[in-house]
């Protein structure tokens, strides 16, 4: 595998809301994406890919910043984050980056070391001023967009998005720059309005299965219902040819969204730019779509947590191969690496230099946390907790891989239950923000000061991670 004689351009696309099994490299039949199974191919693609949390702003905070929530700050959907972290695209640009941002970003303050910006700042379904509203609106044509009314193909908010990023990466290319371009589409978040000829497109392929769908609402952690506002015994509507028509729409929208992904690669192939561009492809989070008897984020079921993750840069790193867990400050830290920059402070594991050397991803276990709650998933057992109520979930993931039973009450499966909430609980009490823990120590405080300053240095904020990962192995 060969190094870089220059600084490689980075491609991060994201989308909203997007499940593993609406890609055929995932081993889904129903599921249309020959662009993302062509990338997979060319490139790494992850099997546990799990988000820092199940929720759109908590993980965008995490991958500007590398760190988790229960770090940055921001548990939730509308709370802020802190405003004193290192961000990856200021690091990016103190190293010789053009940084663009195109789309969705739902991760507060947009940081000025952004050069290019063609933003998204709402849903699909409301009227709001951004950047695609001036687009849209000037073609006569209102922003909003719904399932009964979708915006034409040709102006909908993802074409706008692919065609801002061509543009800007093309631009950047012409002025021989390094480039960072994060490309942040809305689908296949609700509302789910993919133009018909997509929905048509899929129309023969059958629809994945729902996971219990038939028995009743799986209850969720008790603080996650207060925040979905379920009641205890909410049952759904058993409209299925209503769910049905839904989750179709969904597919379709994913299967535009491979056309579209697949138009950028194929602009870095012409352009000669694809042998000297990291690209990465994966989304936020996921959703039930109606496993479980809900359609919802704001969960630790696999559904909602675990994403498509594939990474690809021919000649550099491998190519068809299948790798382990990774999340997504690990995706801060790769960026980092591969751009040159020091990844100290980020939560997470870079990813391309143990890939390229051997083949295996570094995590071991991925671990998340939401609001009032906590999660870690290794590769037999998942344990979520919630703080407050002192509950929580135990699945054993082999023996029970549609999430059904919850064995947190279990007598047999106490020692496993235990030995997992110790170590998340240590996982979580070590989770410190390292550089912000220098920048606020003042070493002339005496020689006590000097020595924290000196046992700072040392440590790494993967720290956690790596002992997470080694406390997985004796389960």
């Amino acid at each position: 595998m060969r190094r870089f004689n220059q600084k490689p351009n980075i491609l991060l696309i994201t989308t909203d809301t997007q499940r593993c099994d609406s890609l055929a490299c995932y081993g889904n039949p129903h599921a249309m994406s020959p662009n993302l199974d062509r990338l997979a191919a060319q490139g790494v693609r992850f099997d546990q890919c799990h988000t820092a949390s199940p929720v759109c702003g908590p993980t965008r905070c995490s991958l500007l910043t590398g760190t988790y929530p229960h770090t940055h700050g921001a548990l939730e959907n509308g709370m802020g984050r802190r405003d004193d972290l290192p961000l990856l695209p200021d690091l990016l640009a103190a190293v010789g980056y053009r940084n663009i941002m195109v789309g969705k970003t739902h991760f507060g303050k947009i940081p000025e070391s952004f050069n290019v910006r063609h933003l998204l700042a709402g849903e699909k379904n409301q009227e709001v001023d951004d950047d695609y509203a001036r687009f849209v609106r000037a073609r006569n044509r209102s922003r909003a967009s719904s399932e009964s009314d979708p915006t034409p193909e040709e102006l909908g908010s993802d074409t706008w998005v692919a065609q801002c990023a061509r543009e800007a990466i093309g631009n950047a290319a012409a002025a021989a720059e390094p480039w960072f371009a994060w490309v942040s589409f809305l689908s296949p978040h609700s509302p789910y309005d993919p133009p018909q000829r997509w929905v048509d497109a899929i129309a023969d392929r059958p629809l994945p299965p729902r996971r219990h769908a038939d028995q009743g609402r799986t209850r969720l952690l008790p603080g996650l219902e207060e925040l979905l506002n379920f009641s205890p015994d909410a049952q759904e509507p058993a409209d299925f040819e209503k769910i049905n028509s839904k989750r179709r729409k969904y597919y379709a929208s994913c299967a535009m969204l491979d056309s579209l992904v697949g138009t950028m690669i194929d602009q870095l192939e012409a352009t000669g730019q694809r042998k000297n561009t990291l690209v990465i492809f994966t989304s936020d989070h996921g959703t039930t779509l109606h496993d479980h008897g809900f359609d919802n984020k704001h969960n630790y079921f696999d559904s909602a947590w675990r994403v498509p993750l594939i990474i690809s840069m021919p000649g550099f790193l491998p190519s068809g191969l299948t790798a382990g867990f990774a999340g997504w400050t690990d995706l801060t830290a790769t960026i980092l690496k591969v751009a040159g920059c020091d990844t100290a402070h980020v939560q997470g594991f870079d990813l391309s230099e143990p890939l390229r050397i051997d083949g295996v991803s570094p995590r071991r276990v991925a671990a998340a946390s939401l609001f009032g709650t906590l999660a870690l998933v290794a590769d037999d057992w998942k344990l979520a907790y919630d703080l407050e109520h002192d509950t929580g979930w135990l699945i054993d993931r082999r023996q029970d891989p549609g999430e059904i039973h919850n064995l947190w009450d279990d007598p047999g499966s106490r020692p496993v239950r235990d030995k997992l909430l110790r170590d998340l609980l240590r996982w979580r009490a070590a989770s410190r923000d390292r550089a912000g823990d220098l920048a606020r120590l003042d070493p002339a405080d005496g020689p006590v000061a000097m020595r924290v300053k000196q046992t700072l240095r040392k440590r790494r904020a993967d720290e956690p991670e790596r002992f997470l990962g080694q406390a997985a192995k004796s389960i």
